[in-house]
């Protein structure tokens, strides 16, 4: 089992939703802005980069959507680190109470 399994398609795209600083969309604009299928990024199981994991705690949101996206288009494993980064360590801004009560699972 790898980390990803544990997290619902709802709360990857949260995840991901937090690191473009979106409020929700849909799965196909998380696809779009990925570069990745909606099926990779909400039911894959990739090897987590932590490039990812770290990026989603320490970098800023217009960092991370301006820089770092598109040097990780299609990098599943990428995404499934800022997944996991996310749930692990929760937003790094705190201002979204929306996200407060991320569990490391």
């Amino acid at each position: 089992m790898t980390a990803l399994t544990q997290y619902t398609p709802e709360e990857r795209a949260r995840a991901l939703y937090y690191y473009f600083g979106w409020q929700g969309g849909t799965i196909h604009q998380l696809a779009e802005a990925t570069g990745c299928s909606d099926r990779e990024l909400l039911h894959g199981t990739p090897a987590i980069n932590l490039d990812g994991f770290s990026a989603v705690r320490t970098c800023n949101t217009e960092w991370r959507v301006n820089r770092l996206a598109p040097q990780h288009r299609g990098d599943v494993g990428y995404w499934a680190g800022v997944i996991r980064g996310f749930w692990v360590t929760g937003p790094l801004d705190g201002l979204n109470d929306r996200y407060a009560t991320n569990e490391a699972r």
